[in-house]
């Protein structure tokens, strides 16, 4: 298959400045774990005895093998080059431009430098290194604590956030205490809070909390996890219901399940709503999940492009009834949607289960894993290399990094809702899109 780049190849600019930390910003919602053939195992080498050398040696070989680009050694080597003169001056060209001639040079730095913090300099080195792999930024050096952060990330969880005292409860409260709660609180703000924008923002904080501890079940799970809930599901209209994804975690096909069940036994809706609108996406391995109950099980849902290959991905559950029973779906996007959330809506695109709506999406194409190291330099900080291993390709298989997935519907266009009109001849679901469009 021909994949057709969005973007240039290989292009090493390197930032210049030096990382005062290893902390890690933006959204990086991906899955941590791969299939058999991504594994870890490397081929059997052997490592210097110099701590900075050796790890950039197992760094080297670990992009060498799982990057998704694949690099000739003169051009990996140079990358590394660059980055250590960057940090340590200008340096001699690279008699071997190869990993051995790569840890000639570093153990030369190590051993005729001994007054230089040599750990975090290689460390400031290696996360140069990574960021200027393409697309530049996406790939970093982890410590523990950003590799903690990332999975509390992905699994939907603040440590720092206690929503039963947002509500001025207590984790073993009655559902009807927690409501009556919910409601005294959204009254307090209301009638005190003179700054509108301070207003809306607590507001939301209360909506949030009482959604992850509302009912029996997220009550359950958020005060043994504190995972909070990733779905919402509400009537817009008799005939219009609404399904807001906010992000994908391990517990999304989860929240969906529930959602469904507490959909009304006597809705007779015709017109679904999802929103992936700011989505910012998250844990993709459970896509093969998710996507089941909207495509049908052992579809190919979705593919992955590493090294000049592409790996299928098919749906491993069935469709339920209940969505099913939606005969306009309208699934609404923006320029927030990124990620997997692309990948979801590039699916439901190609088998035509829903009518893309709104803006086209971010183009955050990547997928990245936390892969661990083995030699490190320092017993104070644990590093591990967060890397990207893969693009996502959109319905036409082509890469959506940089592009994006393009809606069927673009609301940026005059005449939009008459467009919309044209797929589904329901006013109450076009009224409803508006609304939802027009509230961004």
């Amino acid at each position: 298959m021909k994949i057709r780049l969005t973007r240039p190849g290989w292009r090493f600019v390197l930032i210049f400045l030096l990382l005062a930390s290893l902390t890690v910003g933006g959204y990086w919602y991906k899955f941590k774990y791969l299939n058999s053939q991504m594994a870890t195992s490397q081929e059997a080498v052997s490592y210097s005895s110099v701590a900075e050398v050796a790890f950039i040696e197992e760094a080297y070989g670990l992009i060498n093998q799982h990057y998704w680009q694949a690099m000739s050694d003169e051009q990996l080597s140079d990358l590394f080059f660059q980055s250590l003169s960057r940090v340590y001056g200008s340096q001699p060209q690279l008699k071997e431009k190869n990993r051995a001639g790569l840890a000639k040079l570093v153990e030369s730095l190590v051993g005729n430098q001994p007054d230089k913090d040599h750990p975090q300099l290689i460390a400031q080195t290696l996360d140069l290194v990574l960021q200027n792999l393409q697309p530049f930024g996406r790939s970093r050096l982890y410590s523990q604590g950003d590799e903690t952060a990332l999975q509390n990330t992905v699994d939907n969880v603040d440590p720092t956030t206690n929503l039963f005292e947002t509500l001025g409860t207590i984790d073993t409260a009655t559902a009807g205490a927690i409501t009556t709660a919910y409601q005294q609180k959204k009254e307090q703000i209301e009638q005190t809070v003179a700054d509108e924008n301070e207003k809306t923002q607590q507001l939301a904080q209360v909506e949030r909390a009482y959604q992850a501890v509302g009912d029996e079940v997220s009550r359950e799970r958020y005060a043994q996890t504190k995972v909070e809930p990733t779905i919402l599901g509400k009537s817009l209209s008799p005939q219009v219901y609404y399904i807001k994804i906010g992000k994908f975690s391990p517990t999304t096909v989860e929240d969906l399940a529930s959602i469904l069940k507490k959909m009304p036994a006597d809705n007779h809706a015709q017109a679904l709503v999802l929103d992936l609108q700011a989505n910012v996406g998250g844990a993709i391995d459970g896509l093969p999940y998710f996507l089941g109950p909207f495509i049908g099980k052992g579809q190919y849902a979705y593919q992955f492009f590493s090294r000049g290959e592409t790996s299928d991905f098919k749906t491993v559950t069935d469709r339920i009834e209940q969505i099913a029973n939606f005969k306009q779906v309208v699934v609404l996007i923006d320029a927030q949607t990124q990620s997997s959330a692309e990948v979801m809506a590039a699916t439901l695109k190609k088998y035509g289960v829903g009518v893309l709506v709104g803006w086209t999406t971010k183009g955050w194409g990547t997928v990245e894993r936390v892969f661990p190291l083995e030699k490190q330099i320092s017993q104070a900080i644990k590093y591990s290399v967060f890397l990207v291993h893969s693009l996502t390709l959109d319905e036409n298989g082509q890469p959506i990094e940089g592009a994006g997935v393009a809606p069927n519907v673009d609301v940026t266009k005059p005449g939009w809702q008459t467009e919309l009109l044209g797929y589904f001849n329901n006013l109450q679901l076009v009224d409803a899109v508006k609304q939802l469009v027009n509230d961004k």
